[in-house]
């Protein structure tokens, strides 16, 4: 039986155990005011649908949205 190759963007660019490289691709994707593509919400509206959230986020309220990272908090 032969296994298909499955293409890692990560692994070819040697990046694949990098969090913080990885947290930064999925930030800008899920932030609908990306200055890197012109889909909006599209990939904030698909990952809420997929947690089982669609019915909470208007396409107002995604727009209005604001993705960030490694955002330290108050908690102890």
């Amino acid at each position: 039986m032969e296994t298909l190759k499955t293409f890692n963007i990560f692994q070819v660019a040697g990046i694949w155990k990098s969090e913080e490289i990885h947290t930064r691709v999925i930030a800008e994707l899920l932030n609908p005011n990306s200055r890197f593509h012109d889909m909006g919400t599209a990939f904030l509206q698909k990952f809420f649908v997929a947690l089982g959230l669609h019915e909470d986020l208007s396409e107002t309220k995604a727009e209005n949205i604001s993705v960030e990272t490694e955002v330290p908090t108050d908690t102890v």
